[in-house]
């Protein structure tokens, strides 16, 4: 745009011809025939445009920096896009092996309540309140794991690079999870089938 702009201050050249034929039988002048034929050069020249050429040519221009203005713009949404994404991943990554160390203090502290239930050290309340914490662990355990599957789907998406194999896989996980990926929880206490029925909660 900004060439096509300045091109308009450029004298245009072009190539004219003519050719007329004239045949008179008569009248005041008489009869007579005539043939004319020319050929030629013309060139035109702006010389007065009353500022219009400057400001076409200043507007192509600002539209240049616009332009890459806009491209610098989306080349920094991009990068940072994929600085969060790779964050999040690996926060999350770093958050399971945390999360999975929780929901292992949360059984041996379901353990231990429930050999104090069966001495009579506690209560119900204390052994059901350590089987909810230890539901509330798993849960969380499940929740960083499936967070650390979806900051590397938008990791891949970030960069361009997701594929349609990486969202089958994705739905592979969810269906049927791998060794380590959090399935579903039986919701059963720990210890439950030596414990007495009337004594369970009633679990979901």
């Amino acid at each position: 745009g900004v060439d096509l702009a300045k091109g308009a201050r450029l004298p245009k050249v072009d190539i004219v011809g003519s050719r007329v034929w004239f045949d008179a039988d008569g009248g005041v002048s008489g009869a007579r025939t005539d043939l004319d034929e020319r050929i030629g050069v013309e060139v035109k020249m702006p010389i007065f445009t009353s500022g219009a050429l400057s400001a076409n040519i200043a507007k192509a221009e600002s539209q240049v920096e616009i332009a890459e203005a806009r491209a610098r713009s989306t080349e920094f949404k991009i990068k940072s896009g994929v600085q969060q994404a790779y964050m999040a991943a690996v926060s999350s990554y770093r958050q399971i092996d945390a999360r999975k160390r929780a929901v292992e203090a949360a059984l041996d502290a379901e353990r231990t309540t429930r050999v104090g239930l069966d001495v009579g050290t506690v209560t119900t309340a204390d052994w059901l309140e350590s089987v909810r914490k230890r539901y509330g662990a798993e849960r969380d355990y499940a929740r960083e794991r499936l967070s650390y599957l979806l900051a590397l789907v938008q990791l891949k998406a970030a960069a361009g690079v997701l594929g349609r194999e990486d969202m089958s896989r994705v739905e592979l996980l969810l269906k049927f999870p791998e060794p380590g990926w959090p399935a579903q929880t039986s919701f059963q206490p720990v210890g439950d089938e030596n414990y007495d029925a009337g004594a369970t909660a009633a679990a979901p």
